[in-house]
């Protein structure tokens, strides 16, 4: 079993995500970034991996299958699947770029969105809007 790494560089980001409670773990959070970077073709080497999170983690959160799907979607190859080591480095390189979209977003605004929430869920809605896609439902922070 691997590890999933994050890069030293967000790590203030991730706490202070972390800290608004929006995402339930930060491996829910990492998933969350690796679909937008991959969305965004936005793919970024780790250069100073840490905060690692054991892939048994993911595996009981149902993530792994996001981790191959990601995998799978970058190489268009059906058998990286069989290469979890293969498919976390990629995972790990568009979770490292989805989470430098975020972090330029949150630094932007830190003076009046400190815990990066609010942040967050208007760049959700303007990226929704721009796809055209999602409900017409408001995303909110909990009631």
């Amino acid at each position: 079993m691997a590890d999933i790494q994050r890069d030293e560089q967000f790590e203030s980001i991730i706490q202070i995500l972390d800290n608004s409670n929006i995402f339930p773990t930060i491996a829910e959070m990492l998933t969350s970034f690796a679909h937008l970077g991959f969305a965004n073709k936005t793919r970024l080497k780790l250069k100073k991996p840490q905060g690692n999170i054991k892939e048994a983690t993911f595996a009981s959160r149902d993530l792994m299958s996001d981790i191959h799907l990601i995998a799978l979607a970058d190489t268009k190859n059906p058998k990286i699947i069989l290469d979890d080591y293969e498919c976390i480095k990629i995972f790990e390189e568009y979770a490292n770029g989805g989470l430098s979209i975020v972090a330029a977003e949150i630094k932007d605004n830190l003076r009046s969105d400190p815990e990066g929430a609010e942040t967050l869920i208007t760049y959700i809605h303007k990226k929704f809007a721009e796809l055209d896609i999602g409900s017409d439902e408001e995303i909110t922070l909990g009631a």
